[in-house]
């Protein structure tokens, strides 16, 4: 790899983990406050922002992957109906944790990219 193409790689890596960053602490926020729409839409913008920097690394495709699956059953449990503050919190709570492991993979990944 040359040392542009490498230089390159790092950046994406960094943006990735920043953005990996924010957008955990706001999905934690969305599954307290549900409903929220413009955390909702926040959320998923910040999803489809992801994916177009994570596409551009292809050996983190199945780390990514990962992410996106976890992140479309938490949302989906939380359209459900099932909210951290209800009584069928321990789902929730699950696929949050889950979640969150899936995108500490990434981030971990990414940084292992940046050398």
């Amino acid at each position: 790899m040359s040392a542009p193409e490498h230089h390159t790689r790092e950046a994406i890596a960094l943006q990735l983990i920043a953005a990996l960053e924010c957008y955990e602490e706001d999905v934690k926020v969305l599954c307290r406050d549900w409903l929220d729409m413009e955390q909702y839409q926040s959320v998923s913008q910040q999803v489809d922002d992801l994916s177009m920097i994570a596409t551009t690394l292809p050996q983190l495709s199945v780390l990514w992957i990962t992410v996106l699956i976890s992140h479309a059953e938490l949302i989906h449990a939380l359209w459900k109906g099932r909210r951290l503050q209800d009584g069928d919190t321990a789902s929730i709570e699950q696929l949050l944790r889950e979640h969150v492991e899936a995108v500490h993979s990434l981030h971990g990944a990414a940084g292992r990219l940046r050398g």
